[in-house]
């Protein structure tokens, strides 16, 4: 399901998380059978207002107190290397994204779910007022058709 990198020392392991808390998207990796949190980039942190290492996934990121029934474990577990790509509205966030989850190998060897979720909130916010406009553009010129 992937390549295991190893780090030449503790500097380059360093350079690439510096990489990932770079990255205005959320990033974290969960364990897939304990749903533990083993990494989270320093903007999901943020967008939670929380630490979520060492937290579960669905408690930390959905307030929930058990798995989630949208969890794509299964899925991205038959895809092998594919990602899956999937949108969700986040309610403990109030957020929309735009997912990819994928199988990777962790340092230690085990499976893990690596999740880069981009937030298309004001995109769906966009979507939704254009078709706002259309359907009362649709209703005016019905109007006017019927006075004409």
């Amino acid at each position: 399901t992937g390549t295991v990198y190893v780090f030449r020392d503790r500097s380059q392991q360093q350079q690439v998380l510096s990489v990932f808390d770079s990255i205005t998207e959320a990033i974290y990796v969960t364990d897939m059978q304990t749903h533990e949190i083993l990494y989270a980039n320093t903007h999901l942190q943020e967008l939670t207002g929380k630490k979520l290492i060492g937290e579960v996934c669905y408690r930390g990121l959905h307030g929930l107190d058990a798995p989630c029934d949208f969890c794509t474990n299964e899925i991205i577990q038959t895809l092998g290397k594919q990602p899956y790509r999937w949108e969700f509205h986040n309610p403990a966030l109030h957020r929309d994204f735009l997912i990819t989850d994928k199988v990777i190998k962790w340092a230690d060897g085990r499976d893990v779910r690596f999740e880069l979720a981009m937030d298309i909130t004001e995109h769906k916010q966009a979507e939704e007022a254009l078709k706002e406009s259309e359907r009362t553009l649709k209703e005016l010129l019905k109007s006017y058709q019927r006075k004409a």
